[in-house]
């Protein structure tokens, strides 16, 4: 029996080696993170793929953004660094001479040039892609963000519309998209952050016609001269010239943009995503209220609790948060996404602990322990309840 024990052991330990050493597919830092490690043996990993066969054109895929998650997670202005194994271009180099008739080269060639700040010069490379495979579904994000800043609403919605029908994204993030829409007022003006609280609410805007009233900005695409004139004129103020030559900071950055939105966007009620950086909204800190997922700015003092309990317990899906049936490649993401809630859960929490409702305050309790769980919250958060004691 001893034998046999063993036998299995080297048999489960052998099978497990073989595992961590195959490459796996590597994804944008937006849709699946995983550590500077894991791209850093994934890296090697599919190196020796496109040597072993030099016209696989999804091994120099994974090869190239294997590479680019090192360099764009380091932080660096750099042409490689730690763990990478070759340059971006050196890679785009070798696959322009094998295969630059593939859907993965012209993506990549677009996506290499964007990454070097010029999105238009290649945008032609991205057209080429979609004609070789339109069902590639990275491809989407790029063509999605081209059609917002030339202002073609026909385009955004087809491609929309094609990459929902892909079933490419992650359940988890539309629900999270559903629910902070669903935070902002009628015909609100919503400033998001990143991928993940701006393709996803255009996704339900376009395709489901879930709160067309709402324009959602991005505060990256906000930079775009062109598309900030054009911003500015469909909300009816005045122009924001930034002169990048004056700008010391990031936060001396967000502050400006910040201010400037505040300042002039008056006829619309205004909400900041609770994604984004607070820096953007910090002189204005005590002006800003909480209603769900999003921060409303308002000058003028209110009780922001009865919109909250509104929002969070009438207009919210909350089931995912419970239970998911989806095998979601992005739950890392969805997790912290998720942990925006926790913040409007505890202020609904104290509330109803402070009313004697102990009813409700445990059941926010119970929710804000189980997302706590997913994160690197969970010693902070049971802390918090240690303290209400």
């Amino acid at each position: 029996m001893r034998t046999n024990f063993c036998f299995i052991l080297l048999f489960v330990l052998q099978i497990s080696i073989a595992k961590a050493q195959k490459p796996e597919p590597v994804y944008g830092i937006a849709k699946q993170f995983q550590t500077n490690e894991w791209y850093t043996q994934q890296a090697l990993l599919w190196k020796t793929e496109t040597e072993k066969n030099p016209l696989n054109a999804q091994a120099w895929e994974y090869y190239y953004r294997a590479n680019r998650n090192l360099l764009v997670c380091s932080g660096k202005n750099e042409l490689m660094v730690d763990g990478m194994t070759d340059s971006l271009q050196g890679i785009m180099n070798k696959m322009g001479q094998l295969i630059p008739e593939t859907f993965e080269y012209n993506y990549l060639i677009y996506y290499n040039g964007i990454y070097n700040g010029d999105r238009e010069k290649y945008f032609p490379y991205l057209l080429k892609a979609y004609s070789i495979d339109s069902t590639k579904t990275e491809i989407y994000a790029d063509l999605v963000v081209q059609a917002e800043t030339n202002g073609n609403a026909i385009k955004k919605k087809e491609y929309l519309n094609k990459w929902y029908h892909l079933n490419e994204m992650s359940p988890g993030i539309l629900n999270w998209d559903y629910n902070l829409l669903m935070s902002v007022a009628k015909d609100g003006v919503l400033i998001t952050n990143g991928d993940n609280d701006t393709f996803p609410a255009w996704m339900l805007q376009e395709v489901k016609n879930i709160r067309t009233d709402i324009k959602v900005i991005n505060l990256s695409l906000f930079l775009l001269d062109d598309y900030r004139k054009a911003l500015c004129n469909e909300l009816g103020i005045k122009y924001l010239e930034i002169d990048y030559n004056k700008i010391t900071s990031t936060e001396q950055l967000n502050t400006i943009i910040g201010e400037f939105l505040m300042k002039n966007i008056k006829k619309r009620p205004l909400y900041f995503a609770e994604s984004c950086d607070p820096t953007y909204y910090k002189t204005f800190e005590d002006s800003m209220y909480l209603e769900g997922l999003a921060f409303r700015f308002n000058e003028k003092k209110y009780d922001n609790i009865p919109v909250l309990q509104k929002n969070m317990e009438q207009k919210f899906l909350l089931d995912y948060l419970q239970i998911s049936f989806s095998n979601d490649i992005s739950k890392e993401i969805v997790y912290n996404c998720n942990s925006n809630y926790i913040v409007p859960m505890i202020t609904l929490y104290d509330f109803y602990t402070e009313k004697k409702e102990n009813e409700k305050a445990e059941h926010y309790k119970t929710m804000i322990l189980a997302i706590a769980e997913t994160t690197n919250m969970k010693t902070e958060i049971e802390k918090y309840f240690n303290n209400k004691k």
